[in-house]
């Protein structure tokens, strides 16, 4: 509508307005019917905040399922962030040195806490607080950035509202951000248990917040971590010690023990981030809510907190509600040939968990670097559907025999990972047919840094006929003699284990040209490869997938074809683009066609030949190789998940 149009349709309204108004109210002014013809007319206008907060209508059952919804989409957007963050600051906590905030609320009344009602000095500003977070809740994070202007008063009425906004130390956890808006969302708060059951702690974490946490979560089931990974600084000999300790203070890393570990072969002395002390304090106090855990996890650099948290929990009564439980400790040594015994010697006792009580509801294990008293560990390797083993040296690896318990006592394992890790001494292997490991119900199977000997021997003692997805990552070595052993009949079938496969990712997987076709040919079912061809890796399998091949050369009438028939699904690294529409062409010109292509968004592609791949596929994506997620002195292998290999 032309702007002259908006002044006649408003001097229009305004004069109905006022003829209404003076007729229908006598006495009225004319100024006194200008100011109520005013709040007419604005009574619906967007743009004006409305007479009271409509937010305050909702129900307090439909206000915490609001909250719920956006303590979700926090950890998801969390997730989403980590790669990014944690090759700098490591693994982020769930809370923060803001949630001392909390302490203080509740050691006073919420008056005096300045968390009140809202006035009419501060409506506009709480009525926008509170839409930006709904919004958040409902509609995803990119509103609270948009909105983190308008919502100076989540922070505490004693902090600057100057301050940075990007700054992560005034970053707070979404329960502590909802219940510092109003006296209602606080109560709300407060009074929704599950807000509260995300016990996380780190560096920066006050204990009086965990405490709060607990007595907040009123008796629900819990998640509990700890983050106690190593904090990158300069080496000791740069800098005088009481100036290093200075350095450190804000850490309250107080004694010079607390710089207790000299870091494998580098010359360099570390930092954890928390003191032994403090992971000790932590313990306590979870330690009492251990029946209601319903997950725990660990990550270490050092494994002197490792064993700390070992050997407390090798004294704990039963956790009769835990579904997941995930060890990591990040002090192995990098070099292979390290990994023949486990050092410090002095730490190598093992130990068995919560007592050896039944977990009854144990779903998820994971042990990086982390082992145990394997022969007395049935209840933690027990009924699982995920298990994973990563970096564990040859003397505490576990042996066959319960290796095989392991595999026989989870009927319904669903994910195997091996990471430098699995079943020890394979020349001692037995070898008779009632020593076959049956696994049938696993799917997603995960092999890395294993040699090309260990892996021969692992798939002949292995009957997986369930395994639908397979992720390999392996160098260092020509594993071209067991590529070709793969190809071969699986033992107790007639075909080989390739050819039941459906999708399949070679990180690193090293073999010559004929080996790599005899893996091609038996892959008759796969529907969707991932293949890093960066720096020429793996990128024979790439090209082999472009030539045709004949099923029966001696055959006149056979017509050649291509690898693979029923690859749909194609995720690359290390390809151009006009590699990639070669690829996509020849596929197409053979009546098999690729539906979608993931393709690195580091690669080359040219804007032509992306239109061009866009109008020949179902589907064109991109994505960020793990390698660039972060920097490589400080991989984090916590991102390394099945849906990542596969």
């Amino acid at each position: 509508m032309p702007r002259q149009n908006f002044a006649t349709q408003f001097q229009e309204d305004l004069e109905s307005h006022l003829a209404q108004i003076l007729h229908d109210n006598p006495g009225v002014t004319h100024i006194e019917a200008a100011k109520l013809a005013q709040n007419v007319m604005l009574s619906n206008n967007p743009l004006v905040p409305p007479l009271r907060c409509l937010i305050n209508d909702l129900p307090n059952e439909l206000l915490a399922h609001i909250f719920q919804l956006g303590l979700v989409m926090e950890e998801e957007d969390q997730d989403e962030e980590e790669s990014d963050d944690e090759a700098e600051e490591g693994t982020a906590s769930d809370m923060s040195v803001d949630d001392q905030e909390i302490v203080d609320a509740d050691e006073e009344q919420d008056a005096a806490d300045g968390w009140e009602d809202e006035t009419d000095s501060d409506e506009s500003e709480i009525v926008r607080t509170k839409k930006s977070i709904i919004r958040h809740a409902l509609k995803g994070s990119d509103d609270m950035d948009a909105d983190s202007d308008d919502s100076d008063s989540d922070s505490d009425a004693g902090s600057d509202s100057d301050a940075d906004s990007s700054d992560a130390e005034l970053w707070s956890p979404f329960p502590v951000l909802v219940s510092h808006v109003c006296r209602q969302w606080r109560e709300v708060a407060i009074e929704t248990p599950t807000l509260w059951t995300n016990i996380s702690f780190g560096a920066e974490v006050p204990l009086d917040a965990i405490k709060v946490y607990l007595q907040r979560s009123k008796g629900h089931p819990i998640h509990v971590a700890i983050d106690a990974q190593r904090t990158d600084e300069p080496d000791i000999d740069e800098v005088a010690t009481d100036e290093y300790m200075e350095m450190n203070r804000s850490l309250e890393l107080r004694t010079r023990e607390d710089l207790n570990e000299l870091y494998p072969d580098s010359g360099e002395i570390y930092l954890s981030s928390l003191s032994l002390k403090e992971v000790s304090d932590f313990l306590d106090i979870v330690l009492a809510h251990v029946e209601r855990w319903k997950s725990f996890e660990a990550f270490v650099t050092f494994y002197s907190y490792m064993f700390l948290i070992l050997e407390r929990l090798s004294k704990a009564r039963g956790a009769p509600l835990l579904e997941s439980f995930q060890l990591y400790s990040y002090a192995y040594p990098e070099d292979d040939e390290h990994f023949e015994h486990f050092q410090p010697a002095e730490l190598r006792t093992a130990f068995t968990m919560f007592g050896r009580a039944p977990l009854p509801c144990l779903q998820t294990t994971a042990l990086w670097g982390v082992h145990l008293d394997w022969e007395n560990s049935d209840s933690l390797l027990h009924g699982l559907k995920e298990l994973e083993l990563a970096y564990h040296c040859l003397d505490v690896l576990p042996s066959y025999a319960v290796f095989k318990r392991m595999m026989e006592s989870s009927p319904a394992l669903e994910t195997l990972t091996l990471m430098n890790s699995g079943p020890g001494e394979p020349d001692d292997w037995p070898t008779g047919e009632s020593d076959l490991i049956s696994a049938p119900s696993i799917r997603n199977l995960v092999l890395c840094h294993l040699s090309a000997s260990y892996l021969s021997t692992f798939f002949d003692h292995m009957s997986l006929p369930g395994v639908r997805h397979i992720a390999f990552d392996l160098a260092n070595e020509d594993y071209s003699s067991f590529v070709r052993h793969l190809a071969l009949a699986a033992p107790g079938r007639s075909q080989s284990f390739l050819s039941q496969l459906e999708s399949i990712k070679l990180s690193h997987l090293p073999a010559d040209d004929a080996s790599s076709k005899k893996m091609l040919e038996q892959l008759v079912h796969l529907q969707h490869l991932n293949i890093n061809c960066d720096e020429g890796e793996d990128s024979p399998v790439f090209l082999q997938l472009m030539d045709p091949q004949t099923t029966n050369p001696s055959s006149e009438t056979t017509s050649p074809k291509l690898y693979c028939p029923q690859l749909r699904h194609l995720t690359v690294a290390g390809v151009a683009s006009p590699q990639l529409k070669a690829f996509v062409t020849a596929r197409m010109e053979a009546g098999l066609p690729l539906k979608k292509v993931s393709m690195s968004e580091f690669d080359d592609l040219e804007e032509t030949d992306e239109q061009w791949l866009k109008s020949n596929l179902d589907e064109l994506d991109f994505f960020v190789p793990s390698e660039y997620e972060e920097d490589d002195e400080d991989e984090d292998p916590l991102d390394i998940t099945i849906d990542d290999m596969l």
